[in-house]
């Protein structure tokens, strides 16, 4: 009994931290996401005007390109732990998903 709650108990951890992990991973995508349209959308008319020269120019455009790399990149690894957290405690898992229901099910049987 102890132990079947020690499992519990380290599952539900598991589960929580991935969340965390995977919901900061997603804020993280979004919150830079945004800040990249916003610099985009104040840059771009201040190089114009204020900027003769290309290599400011070209500075910008890496740092816009940098930003929307990085965001996905953070929206790869926020998706990638939901995708694990479903995949090992949605439908797909032995412990929590229908394979144990159909497991125990199967089990009454065999008295």
């Amino acid at each position: 009994m102890a132990e079947n709650y020690q499992k519990v108990v380290r599952q539900v951890v598991k589960a929580a931290t991935a969340v965390a992990t995977g919901g900061s991973a997603l804020m993280l995508c979004a919150l830079t996401l945004v800040s990249t349209v916003i610099f985009l959308t104040v840059a771009t008319p201040l190089m114009v005007i204020f900027s003769p020269v290309l290599i400011p120019a070209v500075i910008t455009v890496c740092l816009i390109f940098t930003g929307f790399l990085v965001s996905g990149g953070f929206g790869v690894a926020g998706a990638s732990v939901l995708y694990w957290m479903y995949r090992n405690y949605g439908l797909l898992s032995r412990e929590w998903g229908l394979f144990s229901l159909s497991t125990r099910w199967a089990a009454t049987f065999e008295d």
